[in-house]
């Protein structure tokens, strides 16, 4: 990072520094439509600062200034458990001038989004993908931490998982700051893959062990459609809003005035 620093090669000036007779508030007018508008500047020769330094006196490196400007590399410790908007400050490592005391540098944390996990406080949440067979018959899979470590996940057979199925992995999130020893948890939602496509020659068996239930009794009278696949097309839902607004705006216009009362 860039910071000013005193010059450590300043010399003080063999005579007194002086104020310079136009150490005085500039005042510059600036036309803005019909009018003027007064603007404020700092004094040029001392830039505010209310010193001169005679220019046999002044350092080539500073030009008078007493600070020049510095790169140097800082380490930052950024703790476990630490959040979006935390501030880190690093006490006097920001800029110097001569007789005052050094300002802070203030460094705020911004969270990279990460491609498999989302925190939310001290709660991680990730989505695993698994197919049917998983989903009905049990798996076992892996998963790589944030730190790191892998964990084998699994789930036992003769019990069936649901789409969006969610279950959690207690003490695996985010340890609480300047506390490690409170953890969140690791929250993993599974989309359950399911086929296309069912080959003909294994229906029957899917019927067998999952039963369709009582058919509906029709009367005849019904009417058969077929679906679809549905295709959002751009804009679509913004038409649809449109149309019900002109439609409810057609209703508020057909509707008779009332009578104005006194």
């Amino acid at each position: 990072m860039c910071v000013n620093i005193v010059n450590s090669f300043f010399r003080p000036p063999s005579a007194p520094e002086s104020k310079p007779d136009t150490c005085t508030l500039q005042l510059t007018y600036q036309q803005l439509g019909p009018g003027m508008v007064e603007m404020h500047t700092n004094c040029p020769t001392c830039n505010a600062t209310g010193r001169m330094i005679a220019t046999k006196d002044r350092c080539s490196a500073c030009e008078g200034l007493r600070t020049v400007q510095d790169t140097k590399i800082v380490p930052v410790d950024i703790e476990r458990g630490m959040h979006h908007g935390t501030k880190i400050f690093l006490r006097g490592e920001g800029d110097q001038d001569a007789g005052q005391e050094a300002g802070d540098v203030v460094i705020i944390l911004q969270e990279k989004s990460h491609d498999v996990f989302k925190r939310k406080g001290l709660d991680l949440y990730t989505d695993m993908k698994i197919s049917l067979v998983e989903a009905l018959c049990g798996f076992r899979r892996t998963l790589t931490t944030l730190d790191g470590r892998t964990l084998v996940v699994t789930h036992p057979q003769g019990k069936v998982i649901d789409p969006d199925d969610e279950k959690v992995i207690v003490e695996e999130g985010f340890p609480l700051f300047r506390n490690p020893y409170v953890r969140g948890g690791l929250y993993i939602k599974f989309k359950v893959e399911f086929p296309d496509t069912v080959d003909n020659d294994f229906i029957a068996e899917f019927e067998a062990l999952f039963p369709r239930g009582p058919a509906e009794e029709l009367t005849g009278e019904e009417e058969t459609v077929t679906m679809t696949p549905y295709v959002e097309e751009k804009g679509q839902r913004e038409r649809e809003r449109d149309i019900y607004h002109e439609d409810e705006r057609m209703e508020t216009d057909d509707q008779p005035a009332g009578c104005r009362q006194s």
